[in-house]
């Protein structure tokens, strides 16, 4: 299975989010059993993923917030309800111990003298 995220350009922002959760894919395969994909993604792949069974779980971020879960996708005339898995809870747990601890990292910390 993949985590797909676009690549970065004037739509896809390459925030702190973003970059941390690529940073983290060895983690995230691990974890998850998912590999991290930086690749393009179209609504039809979606919507053929959502159709054949595929799609798990959808989910959006952005530097100000946290991972946030997607309920629903509508386009056109095809709506799918999407399910809440455990991942984009989990990989927002994951950010947050980096950010404020316990796996407090380097990237995130910027010492003041």
């Amino acid at each position: 299975m993949e985590l797909i995220t676009p690549p970065a350009d004037d739509c896809i922002i390459n925030g702190i989010t973003r970059r941390s959760i690529i940073d983290m894919k060895d983690k995230i395969e691990k974890k998850f059993n998912l590999k991290v994909v930086e690749r393009e993604i179209s609504i039809h792949e979606v919507i053929n993923s959502s159709k054949e069974g595929r799609l798990f779980e959808v989910f959006t971020g952005a530097t100000h917030c946290s991972l946030l879960p997607v309920n629903r996708i509508v386009y056109q005339d095809t709506t799918m309800e999407m399910q809440h898995g455990n991942v984009c809870k989990e990989l927002d747990k994951m950010i947050y111990d980096i950010m404020r601890g316990p796996l407090i990292s380097d990237k995130w910390v910027t010492p003041f003298e």
